[in-house]
């Protein structure tokens, strides 16, 4: 085999491979299906309703606004999820990266596992961080705190 004949089959098979790669890579981004992730959740918290969803850029976790004014997370590892309803005090939110895109969340618990979530678009990740800021305040109303001491009866 020449030169020419080989130099051809490397560059073929590389843009074989190049190809496959990139559809494995949109396949993965696509594979978020809200309706389905609703039904995940449905299936740990049946009583919950879903107003909203949002998905971080990956797609491995989805935030979901629940009726009540909380928050919920569905996390996807490997063929897996992790499905919670975030409790005030169960999640600690700091902003990462200076674009405004992604929320470091510390969990509180176990062994206090830090995740960074990244999502599609700034006003996303503030939409989220406005959802977790109604679920502390709820939180604080069922608690009682948040109330000025002077205005209790």
């Amino acid at each position: 085999m020449t030169f020419d004949g080989l130099f051809f089959l490397v560059v073929i098979g590389a843009v074989a491979a190049l190809f496959v790669y990139l559809r494995w890579q949109r396949r993965r981004v696509d594979a978020f299906d809200p309706g389905e992730t609703m039904l995940i959740f449905a299936q740990a918290f049946p009583d919950e309703a879903v107003r909203a969803v949002v998905a971080t850029r990956n797609g491995q976790a989805v935030f979901l606004r629940l009726a009540d004014g909380r928050t919920g997370l569905v996390e996807t590892h490997d063929r897996r999820q992790i499905v919670r309803r975030l409790e005030p005090g169960e999640a600690f939110v700091t902003p990462a990266g200076k674009d405004g895109r992604a929320l470091t969340f510390r969990f509180s618990g176990g062994k206090g596992r830090a995740a960074t979530f990244e999502f599609g678009l700034p006003e996303e990740a503030a939409e989220v961080s406005l959802w977790l800021c109604d679920t502390l305040l709820l939180g604080s109303r069922r608690e009682g705190a948040g109330v000025p001491a002077g205005s209790r009866r």
